[in-house]
């Protein structure tokens, strides 16, 4: 549950949300998309109230600011290629341009190998990176990521921390909900740190690290003792 989060994510910037379990972090993705709506406060998506807008309107928020789930939300009913072009669909392209648009996107990420494999037939970085395909086939001007790394390998984690900071380059910036220490460290360009569903402390990734505050320590230290809760 949120209490009270005030928190901007800047066009262009990656920005993290990090904590501990249940703290809030997939809650406030999960409002970033518009598939929650808060009891209080609005949520804004580009200048739009992304909580008081109606389905049709919030589809369209949605295309420029896509969301990847955790662990990839792949249907298993369709191939890669299939899963990418629904991204180009949604943008309004016909049947062949959004299939070839799928194509183009998944020889960028590598993956053209696997276009025909059903996601069942893949691995945990393959289909995360598919989402990420998928999600780029809306155009999106941001993408909102929760846990991307999550169940992945340290290569194929750091693979994908390496994709959204070449996005930021070309100006797609992220909103990542995370716990992974080396993405925590290395990829934000701000992170916040909920703590009992309240930003416990904003700053940089070094602000952070240098930081003496009991919460923050135990968190990126992943100490056993201190003031989180137990699991």
């Amino acid at each position: 549950m949120l209490r009270g989060v005030d928190l901007v994510a800047p066009a262009g910037e990656i920005t993290f949300v990090v904590g501990p379990s249940g703290a809030g972090k997939s809650v406030a993705a999960r409002h970033a998309a518009g598939l929650l709506r808060p009891d209080s406060g609005e949520v804004l998506v580009f200048g739009e109230p992304v909580d008081a807008l109606p389905e049709r309107e919030l589809a369209r928020v949605r295309r420029d600011c896509a969301f990847v789930m955790q662990g990839a939300a792949l249907p298993d009913g369709l191939d890669l290629r299939e899963n990418v072009a629904l991204g180009a669909r949604a943008r309004g392209l016909p049947r062949r341009e959004a299939l070839a648009r799928a194509d183009a996107l998944l020889e960028r990420l590598g993956l053209a190998e696997a276009a025909r494999r059903m996601p069942s037939e893949t691995g945990p970085g393959v289909r995360m990176r598919a989402a990420v395909a998928r999600a780029l086939a809306l155009s999106p001007r941001m993408i909102v990521y929760d846990e991307p790394t999550s169940g992945l390998d340290p290569a194929a984690a750091r693979a994908l921390d390496a994709l959204v900071l070449e996005l930021r380059r070309e100006g797609i910036g992220a909103l990542v909900i995370s716990h992974d220490p080396v993405s925590i460290r290395t990829v934000p360009d701000t992170v916040h740190l909920l703590h009992e569903g309240r930003i416990h402390l904003s700053g940089t990734p070094a602000a952070l690290q240098a930081s003496a505050d009991p919460v923050v320590r135990q968190f990126l230290g992943g100490l056993a003792d201190g003031p989180l809760p137990e699991w």
